[in-house]
């Protein structure tokens, strides 16, 4: 049986993670990955891929799809239930891996306006939090409304 996978997205500072960590918690089956966590820890860990990724981190761009579909599906294989993926699919071309990972149910994406996003992050002392929405605006934005066409993405208020 393929897990089932209902991905939650939304700009940095929209509370995917903090989103996704309560509502796991307060749904019986459910799991909450959260990609940002595992690839840091992967990155921390001295994981297979954790030189590509300090790499990528340390130059702000995103890591490649295949480096992240590959820490993802080790960690989707050691969960249980309906998995809460927090941040994925970020850029087009994992999309396509998205229905490869497990039953693709849907998008939760948790809208909220860049001013707040841009508040949320200062207070969090992001060095760039400009940057950061601009690389979700750029990637990730395309990938909801291609979600949206097919009616997979419910939008909630941030």
């Amino acid at each position: 049986m393929s897990r089932a996978i209902v991905s939650v997205l939304g700009g940095p500072g929209s509370g995917k993670t903090s989103q996704s960590a309560a509502l796991a918690g307060s749904l019986e089956g459910y799991t909450h990955l959260s990609v940002g966590q595992a690839l840091k820890a992967e990155a921390e860990g001295g994981g297979e891929h954790a030189d590509e990724i300090k790499s990528c981190m340390a130059a702000g761009t995103l890591v490649p799809s295949a480096t992240v579909t590959a820490v993802l599906q080790r960690l989707l294989d050691a969960s249980e239930g309906t998995v809460l993926l927090d941040g994925f699919p970020r850029v087009q071309e994992q999309v396509e891996t998205a229905g490869a990972l497990g039953d693709f149910k849907g998008v939760l994406f948790l809208d909220a306006p860049e001013e707040v996003l841009v508040e949320r992050l200062s207070r969090e002392d992001c060095p760039d939090e400009i940057a950061l929405i601009a690389q979700f605006t750029e990637h990730c934005l395309p990938v909801l409304d291609d979600f949206d066409s097919e009616g997979l993405v419910q939008r909630i208020d941030a």
